[in-house]
């Protein structure tokens, strides 16, 4: 059924572009978008069990088209995890806020008009790391000022945890410790984005 839905949408919006694509304008462009992060736990293939990562959320761009081939702005996105849920709300826990700068570039070959875009920033939550995307997409082209966006990539999320040590001895045991300092890593998830510019 949800990919019955997502077929009609796509035809619809097939249906709606203009015949020959345009350039966007120079001046002030922006962008919302629905964001969304999936990652299959492939852990049945040798056995194993476990929850595949489902994220979703929105994501907002705003800046100047500084030619027909390239935009720079600033943004924000906020991703929230199903299967990850805070038991006091009853309601799925935000994992992801970056605020970022975005470079993007629009092409245009005849009536096709394919685009990369960039974004590099810093994730406010899990004590703030640097953040990215890279994605290449298509523009389907509504009139004037309004298109289509498309786009799938790969978003690398940072995030740093607080460091501890732990060790044993005759006196304590088993002892456990935080030490003050944090460590940074990094996961890359597949990113799928539709939007609407204006």
């Amino acid at each position: 059924m949800r990919k019955t839905i997502i077929v009609l949408f796509l035809i619809l919006a097939c249906s709606l572009t203009e015949v020959v694509g345009r350039n966007p304008e120079r001046g002030y462009r922006g962008f919302v978008e629905s964001e969304s992060l999936f990652v299959p736990n492939l852990g049945f293939l040798v056995g194993g069990g476990g929850e595949s990562d489902f994220w979703t959320g929105f994501s907002t761009t705003h800046g100047y088209q500084i030619n027909p081939h390239l935009f720079v702005g600033a943004g924000m996105s906020c991703l929230w995890v199903f299967n990850d849920i805070d038991y006091h709300t009853d309601t799925p826990k935000i994992k992801y806020l970056p605020l970022f700068a975005d470079v993007r570039t629009d092409l245009r070959f005849d009536r096709f008009t394919p685009f990369a875009d960039l974004r590099m920033g810093y994730n406010l939550l899990c004590h703030g790391a640097f953040s990215g995307a890279l994605t290449l997409g298509y523009r389907f082209d509504w009139g004037r000022r309004v298109a289509l966006n498309l786009a799938l990539g790969v978003n690398l999320r940072g995030q740093r945890h607080e460091d501890f040590e732990s060790g044993w001895n005759s006196e304590e045991g088993a002892w456990s410790r935080l030490t003050g300092r944090y460590r940074t890593g990094y996961d890359a998830k597949p990113v799928l984005r539709l939007g609407i510019e204006f």
